[in-house]
Protein backbone atom coordinates (compact mmCIF):
# COMPACT_ATOMS: atom_id res chain seq x y z
CA UNK A 1 0.00 0.00 0.00
CA UNK A 2 3.05 2.13 0.08
CA UNK A 3 1.52 3.69 -3.80
CA UNK A 4 -1.46 4.44 -1.97
CA UNK A 5 0.30 6.22 0.80
CA UNK A 6 2.08 8.20 -1.11
CA UNK A 7 -0.44 9.25 -3.02
CA UNK A 8 -2.37 10.51 0.06
CA UNK A 9 0.18 12.30 1.34
CA UNK A 10 0.56 13.92 -2.40
CA UNK A 11 -2.80 15.06 -2.06
CA UNK A 12 -2.66 16.15 1.66
CA UNK A 13 0.38 18.30 0.83
CA UNK A 14 -1.55 20.08 -2.37
CA UNK A 15 -4.81 20.65 -1.02
CA UNK A 16 -3.49 21.83 2.29
CA UNK A 17 -0.04 23.99 1.25
CA UNK A 18 -0.34 24.41 -2.57
CA UNK A 19 2.21 27.53 -2.79
CA UNK A 20 4.80 25.19 -1.06
CA UNK A 21 3.98 22.17 -3.13
CA UNK A 22 4.39 23.98 -6.29
CA UNK A 23 8.04 24.72 -5.29
CA UNK A 24 8.62 21.40 -5.83
CA UNK A 25 6.22 20.41 -8.85
CA UNK A 26 9.17 19.88 -11.24
CA UNK A 27 10.02 16.52 -8.98
CA UNK A 28 6.10 15.40 -7.71
CA UNK A 29 3.75 16.57 -10.53
CA UNK A 30 5.79 14.00 -13.03
CA UNK A 31 5.37 11.42 -10.65
CA UNK A 32 1.77 12.50 -10.40
CA UNK A 33 0.99 12.10 -14.07
CA UNK A 34 2.87 8.38 -14.41
CA UNK A 35 0.56 7.39 -11.21
CA UNK A 36 -2.67 8.50 -12.86
CA UNK A 37 -2.15 5.30 -14.81
CA UNK A 38 -1.56 3.33 -11.72
CA UNK A 39 -3.96 0.16 -12.10
CA UNK A 40 -4.99 0.58 -8.49
CA UNK A 41 -8.33 2.91 -8.51
CA UNK A 42 -7.82 4.22 -5.09
CA UNK A 43 -4.41 5.57 -6.13
CA UNK A 44 -4.99 7.05 -9.28
CA UNK A 45 -7.90 9.16 -7.87
CA UNK A 46 -5.22 10.11 -4.87
CA UNK A 47 -2.95 11.03 -7.29
CA UNK A 48 -4.95 12.83 -9.72
CA UNK A 49 -6.37 15.22 -6.69
CA UNK A 50 -2.76 16.38 -6.27
CA UNK A 51 -2.39 16.29 -10.10
CA UNK A 52 -5.72 18.28 -10.72
CA UNK A 53 -4.76 21.15 -7.79
CA UNK A 54 -1.29 22.13 -9.08
CA UNK A 55 -1.95 22.15 -13.02
CA UNK A 56 -4.62 23.81 -14.51
CA UNK A 57 -5.75 20.87 -16.51
CA UNK A 58 -3.72 17.51 -18.25
CA UNK A 59 -2.66 19.58 -21.91
CA UNK A 60 -1.39 22.40 -19.30
CA UNK A 61 0.45 20.00 -16.93
CA UNK A 62 1.92 18.00 -19.55
CA UNK A 63 3.42 21.40 -21.28
CA UNK A 64 5.03 22.62 -18.29
CA UNK A 65 6.67 19.27 -16.88
CA UNK A 66 6.98 18.01 -20.27
CA UNK A 67 10.68 17.31 -20.49
CA UNK A 68 10.67 15.92 -16.34
CA UNK A 69 7.52 13.97 -17.32
CA UNK A 70 9.69 12.25 -20.34
CA UNK A 71 12.12 11.72 -18.45
CA UNK A 72 10.84 9.57 -15.90
CA UNK A 73 8.40 7.86 -17.97
CA UNK A 74 11.23 6.66 -19.88
CA UNK A 75 13.57 5.49 -17.09
CA UNK A 76 10.48 3.45 -15.74
CA UNK A 77 10.41 1.98 -19.60
CA UNK A 78 13.58 0.65 -19.28
CA UNK A 79 12.98 -0.77 -15.97
CA UNK A 80 12.84 -4.82 -15.65
CA UNK A 81 9.75 -4.62 -13.32
CA UNK A 82 6.77 -5.11 -16.06
CA UNK A 83 4.77 -3.23 -13.62
CA UNK A 84 6.30 0.01 -13.85
CA UNK A 85 6.96 -0.58 -17.82
CA UNK A 86 3.02 -0.69 -17.80
CA UNK A 87 2.72 2.55 -16.43
CA UNK A 88 5.66 4.25 -17.92
CA UNK A 89 3.90 3.08 -21.45
CA UNK A 90 0.82 4.08 -20.77
CA UNK A 91 1.85 7.23 -19.73
CA UNK A 92 4.23 8.00 -22.91
CA UNK A 93 0.76 7.17 -25.21
CA UNK A 94 -0.84 10.12 -23.42
CA UNK A 95 1.88 11.88 -23.59
CA UNK A 96 2.08 11.36 -27.21
CA UNK A 97 -1.99 11.91 -27.82
CA UNK A 98 -1.95 14.81 -26.14
CA UNK A 99 1.21 17.05 -26.61
CA UNK A 100 2.22 15.76 -29.97
CA UNK A 101 2.70 19.09 -31.33
CA UNK A 102 4.82 20.19 -28.73
CA UNK A 103 8.19 20.92 -30.64
CA UNK A 104 10.12 19.55 -27.43
CA UNK A 105 8.37 16.25 -27.59
CA UNK A 106 9.82 15.65 -31.39
CA UNK A 107 13.48 15.76 -30.46
CA UNK A 108 13.00 12.72 -27.66
CA UNK A 109 10.56 10.73 -30.26
CA UNK A 110 13.61 8.70 -31.46
CA UNK A 111 14.31 7.37 -28.12
CA UNK A 112 10.50 6.45 -27.79
CA UNK A 113 10.31 4.48 -30.78
CA UNK A 114 13.95 2.80 -29.94
CA UNK A 115 12.68 1.43 -26.83
CA UNK A 116 9.30 0.38 -28.23
CA UNK A 117 10.84 -1.52 -31.35
CA UNK A 118 12.92 -3.27 -28.53
CA UNK A 119 10.31 -4.25 -26.50
CA UNK A 120 7.83 -5.36 -29.47
CA UNK A 121 11.04 -7.61 -30.93
CA UNK A 122 11.73 -9.12 -27.49
CA UNK A 123 10.32 -12.57 -27.63
CA UNK A 124 9.55 -12.38 -23.63
CA UNK A 125 5.68 -12.32 -22.79
CA UNK A 126 4.37 -10.09 -19.82
CA UNK A 127 0.72 -9.62 -18.62
CA UNK A 128 -0.81 -6.48 -19.88
CA UNK A 129 2.14 -6.20 -22.71
CA UNK A 130 -0.59 -5.14 -25.34
CA UNK A 131 -0.21 -1.93 -23.85
CA UNK A 132 2.91 -1.35 -26.23
CA UNK A 133 0.20 -0.88 -29.40
CA UNK A 134 -1.86 1.80 -27.76
CA UNK A 135 1.75 3.63 -27.86
CA UNK A 136 2.69 2.23 -31.68
CA UNK A 137 -0.87 3.25 -32.72
CA UNK A 138 -0.49 7.24 -31.10
CA UNK A 139 3.16 7.28 -32.31
CA UNK A 140 1.91 6.35 -36.02
CA UNK A 141 -1.07 8.52 -36.05
CA UNK A 142 1.19 11.45 -34.98
CA UNK A 143 4.07 10.47 -37.04
CA UNK A 144 4.53 13.77 -38.76
CA UNK A 145 4.59 16.26 -36.19
CA UNK A 146 7.09 13.90 -34.26
CA UNK A 147 9.13 13.61 -37.43
CA UNK A 148 9.06 9.95 -37.26
CA UNK A 149 11.81 8.60 -40.21
CA UNK A 150 10.11 6.97 -42.95
CA UNK A 151 12.48 3.71 -41.98
CA UNK A 152 11.35 3.85 -38.45
CA UNK A 153 7.72 3.92 -40.11
CA UNK A 154 8.52 0.83 -41.91
CA UNK A 155 10.30 -0.82 -39.08
CA UNK A 156 6.79 -0.01 -36.39
CA UNK A 157 5.05 -1.34 -38.67
CA UNK A 158 6.61 -4.57 -39.26
CA UNK A 159 7.20 -5.45 -35.40
CA UNK A 160 3.26 -4.60 -34.60
CA UNK A 161 2.46 -7.44 -37.97
CA UNK A 162 5.03 -9.75 -36.38
CA UNK A 163 3.54 -9.54 -33.16
CA UNK A 164 0.05 -10.31 -34.74
CA UNK A 165 1.35 -13.23 -36.72
CA UNK A 166 2.50 -14.79 -33.29
CA UNK A 167 0.34 -16.27 -30.43
CA UNK A 168 1.76 -17.54 -27.56
CA UNK A 169 1.11 -16.81 -23.79
CA UNK A 170 -0.25 -13.56 -25.27
CA UNK A 171 -3.39 -15.37 -26.08
CA UNK A 172 -6.72 -14.07 -27.93
CA UNK A 173 -6.60 -10.19 -26.31
CA UNK A 174 -3.34 -9.89 -27.72
CA UNK A 175 -3.42 -10.98 -30.86
CA UNK A 176 -6.72 -8.72 -31.25
CA UNK A 177 -4.75 -5.60 -30.25
CA UNK A 178 -1.96 -6.57 -32.25
CA UNK A 179 -4.12 -7.17 -35.47
CA UNK A 180 -6.06 -3.56 -34.75
CA UNK A 181 -2.64 -1.74 -33.77
CA UNK A 182 -1.55 -2.97 -37.35
CA UNK A 183 -4.42 -2.07 -39.27
CA UNK A 184 -4.14 1.55 -37.34
CA UNK A 185 -0.59 1.66 -38.25
CA UNK A 186 -1.35 0.90 -42.04
CA UNK A 187 -3.66 3.64 -42.33
CA UNK A 188 -1.47 5.87 -40.44
CA UNK A 189 1.31 5.38 -43.20
CA UNK A 190 -0.19 5.14 -46.56
CA UNK A 191 2.68 5.53 -48.82
CA UNK A 192 4.53 1.89 -47.42
CA UNK A 193 3.80 -1.14 -48.42
CA UNK A 194 2.75 -3.26 -46.02
CA UNK A 195 0.63 -5.64 -47.67
CA UNK A 196 2.74 -8.79 -47.39
CA UNK A 197 3.57 -8.36 -43.92
CA UNK A 198 -0.29 -8.52 -43.00
CA UNK A 199 -0.76 -11.36 -45.53
CA UNK A 200 1.97 -13.22 -44.06
CA UNK A 201 0.20 -13.12 -40.31
CA UNK A 202 -3.46 -12.73 -41.65
CA UNK A 203 -3.48 -15.88 -44.18
CA UNK A 204 -2.76 -18.39 -41.76
CA UNK A 205 -5.35 -17.13 -39.29
CA UNK A 206 -7.94 -17.24 -42.44
CA UNK A 207 -6.88 -20.81 -43.41
CA UNK A 208 -6.96 -21.99 -40.13
CA UNK A 209 -10.62 -21.03 -39.58
CA UNK A 210 -11.23 -22.32 -42.61
CA UNK A 211 -10.18 -25.82 -41.80
CA UNK A 212 -11.73 -25.64 -37.91
CA UNK A 213 -15.14 -24.80 -40.44
CA UNK A 214 -15.02 -27.90 -42.23
CA UNK A 215 -13.85 -30.35 -39.35
CA UNK A 216 -16.69 -29.21 -37.91
CA UNK A 217 -15.17 -28.15 -34.80
CA UNK A 218 -16.73 -24.52 -34.61
CA UNK A 219 -20.31 -23.45 -34.90
CA UNK A 220 -20.49 -19.96 -34.45
CA UNK A 221 -24.16 -18.41 -33.75
CA UNK A 222 -25.64 -15.10 -35.41
CA UNK A 223 -25.91 -12.60 -32.78
CA UNK A 224 -27.48 -8.76 -33.06
CA UNK A 225 -24.88 -6.08 -33.79
CA UNK A 226 -23.46 -4.74 -31.06
CA UNK A 227 -24.62 -7.36 -28.66
CA UNK A 228 -22.85 -10.44 -27.22
CA UNK A 229 -24.44 -13.16 -29.60
CA UNK A 230 -21.67 -13.70 -31.30
CA UNK A 231 -19.46 -16.77 -30.03
CA UNK A 232 -15.90 -16.52 -30.14
CA UNK A 233 -14.14 -19.69 -29.04
CA UNK A 234 -10.69 -20.48 -29.03
CA UNK A 235 -8.01 -18.07 -30.68
CA UNK A 236 -9.43 -18.31 -34.46
CA UNK A 237 -12.83 -17.55 -33.13
CA UNK A 238 -15.03 -14.90 -34.85
CA UNK A 239 -13.67 -11.94 -33.46
CA UNK A 240 -10.13 -12.86 -34.37
CA UNK A 241 -11.36 -13.40 -38.26
CA UNK A 242 -13.09 -9.89 -38.66
CA UNK A 243 -10.16 -8.26 -37.15
CA UNK A 244 -7.31 -9.77 -38.95
CA UNK A 245 -9.78 -9.27 -41.96
CA UNK A 246 -10.27 -5.41 -41.21
CA UNK A 247 -6.21 -5.54 -40.99
CA UNK A 248 -6.22 -6.68 -44.33
CA UNK A 249 -8.22 -4.60 -45.86
CA UNK A 250 -6.55 -1.32 -44.08
CA UNK A 251 -2.81 -3.28 -45.55
CA UNK A 252 -4.18 -3.21 -49.21
CA UNK A 253 -1.59 -0.77 -50.67
CA UNK A 254 -2.72 2.87 -51.09
CA UNK A 255 -2.64 5.32 -54.01
CA UNK A 256 0.17 7.13 -52.01
CA UNK A 257 2.77 3.97 -52.19
CA UNK A 258 2.55 3.64 -56.08
CA UNK A 259 4.41 2.96 -58.47
CA UNK A 260 6.30 0.78 -56.30
CA UNK A 261 3.46 -1.13 -55.05
CA UNK A 262 1.85 -2.34 -57.98
CA UNK A 263 2.99 -5.49 -58.48
CA UNK A 264 1.62 -6.30 -54.45
CA UNK A 265 -1.73 -5.29 -55.74
CA UNK A 266 -1.11 -7.67 -59.06
CA UNK A 267 0.52 -10.50 -57.33
CA UNK A 268 -2.39 -10.51 -54.27
CA UNK A 269 -5.61 -9.64 -55.99
CA UNK A 270 -6.62 -12.87 -57.11
CA UNK A 271 -5.95 -13.79 -53.41
CA UNK A 272 -7.32 -11.41 -51.75
CA UNK A 273 -10.78 -11.53 -53.59
CA UNK A 274 -10.52 -15.44 -53.52
CA UNK A 275 -10.95 -14.85 -49.80
CA UNK A 276 -13.14 -12.28 -49.46
CA UNK A 277 -15.80 -13.57 -51.50
CA UNK A 278 -15.14 -16.85 -49.60
CA UNK A 279 -15.61 -14.81 -45.78
CA UNK A 280 -19.37 -14.08 -47.54
CA UNK A 281 -20.72 -17.23 -46.61
CA UNK A 282 -20.96 -19.60 -43.95
CA UNK A 283 -19.68 -16.74 -41.13
CA UNK A 284 -20.99 -14.52 -38.31
CA UNK A 285 -22.04 -11.18 -39.31
CA UNK A 286 -19.35 -9.16 -37.89
CA UNK A 287 -16.56 -11.10 -40.34
CA UNK A 288 -19.12 -10.53 -43.43
CA UNK A 289 -19.25 -6.41 -42.18
CA UNK A 290 -15.14 -6.83 -41.92
CA UNK A 291 -14.97 -8.85 -45.71
CA UNK A 292 -16.96 -5.79 -46.63
CA UNK A 293 -15.38 -3.07 -45.43
CA UNK A 294 -11.96 -4.83 -47.01
CA UNK A 295 -13.84 -4.84 -50.44
CA UNK A 296 -14.31 -0.98 -50.15
CA UNK A 297 -10.92 -0.20 -49.12
CA UNK A 298 -9.96 -2.35 -52.45
CA UNK A 299 -11.62 -0.79 -54.84
CA UNK A 300 -10.54 2.55 -53.55
CA UNK A 301 -7.22 1.96 -54.09
CA UNK A 302 -6.65 -0.62 -56.41
CA UNK A 303 -4.73 0.52 -59.90
CA UNK A 304 -7.19 -0.01 -62.73
CA UNK A 305 -6.32 2.10 -65.28
CA UNK A 306 -5.98 0.41 -69.18
CA UNK A 307 -3.94 1.30 -71.74
CA UNK A 308 -0.69 2.12 -69.70
CA UNK A 309 2.42 0.96 -68.81
CA UNK A 310 1.34 -0.87 -65.92
CA UNK A 311 -1.71 -3.21 -66.28
CA UNK A 312 -5.39 -3.11 -64.18
CA UNK A 313 -4.09 -5.18 -60.94
CA UNK A 314 -7.73 -6.27 -61.19
CA UNK A 315 -9.03 -8.78 -63.82
CA UNK A 316 -12.51 -9.98 -64.90
CA UNK A 317 -12.23 -13.21 -62.73
CA UNK A 318 -11.39 -10.90 -59.33
CA UNK A 319 -14.18 -8.36 -60.46
CA UNK A 320 -16.74 -11.08 -60.91
CA UNK A 321 -15.66 -12.53 -57.78
CA UNK A 322 -15.63 -8.92 -55.61
CA UNK A 323 -19.08 -8.26 -57.06
CA UNK A 324 -20.94 -11.51 -56.29
CA UNK A 325 -19.55 -10.63 -52.65
CA UNK A 326 -21.33 -7.36 -52.56
CA UNK A 327 -24.34 -8.70 -53.77
CA UNK A 328 -24.22 -11.25 -51.42
CA UNK A 329 -24.01 -8.54 -48.46
CA UNK A 330 -26.88 -6.65 -50.31
CA UNK A 331 -29.12 -9.69 -49.81
CA UNK A 332 -28.69 -10.38 -46.19
CA UNK A 333 -32.04 -9.48 -44.84
CA UNK A 334 -31.26 -9.83 -41.15
CA UNK A 335 -28.31 -7.90 -40.72
CA UNK A 336 -28.44 -4.13 -41.28
CA UNK A 337 -25.28 -3.76 -40.79
CA UNK A 338 -24.10 -6.04 -43.20
CA UNK A 339 -26.30 -4.21 -45.78
CA UNK A 340 -24.61 -1.12 -44.87
CA UNK A 341 -21.25 -1.59 -45.72
CA UNK A 342 -22.74 -3.96 -49.24
CA UNK A 343 -24.04 -0.82 -50.28
CA UNK A 344 -20.63 1.38 -49.26
CA UNK A 345 -19.01 -1.34 -51.30
CA UNK A 346 -21.23 -0.72 -53.95
CA UNK A 347 -20.83 2.87 -53.94
CA UNK A 348 -16.92 2.11 -53.96
CA UNK A 349 -17.44 0.30 -57.34
CA UNK A 350 -19.77 2.37 -58.93
CA UNK A 351 -16.95 5.14 -58.80
CA UNK A 352 -14.56 3.31 -60.31
CA UNK A 353 -16.45 4.20 -63.55
CA UNK A 354 -15.98 2.66 -66.50
CA UNK A 355 -12.53 0.91 -65.73
CA UNK A 356 -14.48 -1.29 -62.58
CA UNK A 357 -17.77 -1.39 -65.07
CA UNK A 358 -15.67 -3.59 -68.00
CA UNK A 359 -14.33 -6.34 -65.68
CA UNK A 360 -17.96 -7.42 -64.53
CA UNK A 361 -20.43 -8.33 -66.61
CA UNK A 362 -23.86 -6.98 -67.28
CA UNK A 363 -26.13 -9.38 -65.62
CA UNK A 364 -23.72 -8.83 -62.20
CA UNK A 365 -24.15 -5.47 -62.70
CA UNK A 366 -28.33 -5.45 -63.09
CA UNK A 367 -28.56 -7.73 -59.87
CA UNK A 368 -26.98 -5.45 -58.12
CA UNK A 369 -28.55 -2.61 -59.27
CA UNK A 370 -32.23 -4.82 -58.42
CA UNK A 371 -31.28 -5.60 -55.15
CA UNK A 372 -29.99 -1.78 -54.34
CA UNK A 373 -33.20 -0.67 -55.77
CA UNK A 374 -35.00 -3.20 -53.46
CA UNK A 375 -33.32 -1.19 -50.53
CA UNK A 376 -34.67 2.06 -51.31
CA UNK A 377 -37.57 0.43 -49.48
CA UNK A 378 -35.53 -0.73 -46.26
CA UNK A 379 -36.71 0.50 -42.59
CA UNK A 380 -33.14 1.54 -41.89
CA UNK A 381 -32.80 5.51 -42.66
CA UNK A 382 -28.88 4.90 -43.36
CA UNK A 383 -29.67 2.03 -45.65
CA UNK A 384 -32.02 4.44 -47.16
CA UNK A 385 -29.63 6.95 -47.71
CA UNK A 386 -26.57 4.86 -48.50
CA UNK A 387 -28.77 3.17 -51.27
CA UNK A 388 -29.73 6.12 -53.29
CA UNK A 389 -26.19 6.71 -53.03
CA UNK A 390 -24.84 3.89 -54.31
CA UNK A 391 -27.57 3.54 -57.19
CA UNK A 392 -26.25 7.38 -58.55
CA UNK A 393 -22.47 6.28 -58.45
CA UNK A 394 -23.28 2.50 -60.36
CA UNK A 395 -26.08 4.29 -62.67
CA UNK A 396 -22.87 6.38 -63.31
CA UNK A 397 -20.40 3.95 -64.11
CA UNK A 398 -22.59 1.99 -66.23
CA UNK A 399 -23.20 5.27 -68.41
CA UNK A 400 -19.40 5.95 -68.64
CA UNK A 401 -19.19 2.30 -69.87
CA UNK A 402 -22.29 2.45 -72.21
CA UNK A 403 -20.92 2.92 -75.99
CA UNK A 404 -22.05 6.04 -77.84
CA UNK A 405 -24.86 4.16 -79.84
CA UNK A 406 -26.37 2.47 -76.56
CA UNK A 407 -26.04 6.42 -75.11
CA UNK A 408 -27.85 8.02 -77.95
CA UNK A 409 -30.63 4.89 -77.73
CA UNK A 410 -30.86 5.44 -74.02
CA UNK A 411 -31.39 9.16 -74.73
CA UNK A 412 -34.06 8.81 -77.17
CA UNK A 413 -35.63 5.94 -75.24
CA UNK A 414 -36.02 8.78 -72.03
CA UNK A 415 -37.58 11.75 -74.41
CA UNK A 416 -40.08 8.87 -75.83
CA UNK A 417 -40.98 8.72 -72.34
Amino acid sequence: RSRLAAGETAKYMASKAVDATKHHAKELLPVAFVALHDDDKEVREAWEECWGECTHGTANGLGLYLEEILALSLAMFKSPSYFLKKMAITSLDKTVTIAFKNPRLSPRSTEVTTLLLDALRATRHWNDKECLFGLAASLAQHAGDLDVPRATRAELLAAVQAQAARFGRGGRKYRLKALKCAGDIARAFPELDGFQGARACVGPLLQEAEEKAKAGGSKAKEGAPGGGGTTDDGAVGPRVIAAAVVCLGESWPRKKSLPSSHRTMQESAPWVAAQLHKLMTGTTWNVRVAALKAITLVLESAYLQPNTPRPPVLTSKEGKSIALAITMGLNDAKFAAVRREALKAAAAMGERGRDMAALVPGEQWEAMVEKVTGLLKDTDPDVLRLAEAALRSINSALEQSATPMETETKAKDEMYL
